[in-house]
């Protein structure tokens, strides 16, 4: 895989080149030098292309999901692509509201995910293959917990979740 980070310009690339990176929801993630928390922690988007058959759970901090951090005991935590035990994936930042995509998306086909987020209302938009697929207000300020991994959300309590399938294209 390729990875190309550029805190100047306040993005990150990943990609592996002709295909994608295969999970298997046990222990493999991706792990990245920078901290995602600098650009995932406030306002910012991410896009990922994605395929998955897993179901996760409805508590989103023992749900796998594509990045994010869940802060044991607090609301300093956020989730990008968390997914429930219906197979919906979502977004969620501290102790907000939840937002989910208005269908299952477990169903091993490739889908494009663009979610954004601004820190300051707590807005939210979750666009699923090029349509706005949910939206909402959740918690809004800033991320400060640390997180360096793709394909699993770490765990401050050290039980991270880990995602099942295939991960490519990732944009923040």
């Amino acid at each position: 895989y390729n990875v190309v980070a550029d805190p100047s310009y306040g993005n990150l690339e990943i990609t592996s080149g002709n295909g994608s990176l295969t999970f298997d929801g046990v222990n493999d993630y991706v792990s990245v030098t920078n901290n995602l928390g600098q650009w995932l922690g406030s306002t910012s988007s991410l896009s990922v292309w994605f395929h998955t058959t897993m179901t996760g759970h409805n508590t989103m901090w023992v749900a796998p999901g594509i990045t994010g951090t869940e802060h044991y005991g607090g609301a300093n935590d956020i989730f990008w692509g968390w997914i429930d035990a219906s197979g919906k994936i979502g977004f969620l930042k501290g102790n907000g509201a939840a937002i989910k995509s208005a269908s299952p998306i477990n169903d091993g086909t490739w889908h494009h995910l663009v979610i954004t987020y601004n820190v300051s209302s707590g807005y939210a938009e979750l666009y699923l293959d090029g349509t706005l697929n949910g939206s909402g207000t959740t918690s809004s300020g800033i991320v400060t917990n640390t997180f360096y991994s793709i394909g699993r959300i770490e765990d401050s309590a050290d039980t991270p979740m880990y995602f099942q399938g295939g991960i490519n294209e990732v944009a923040i």
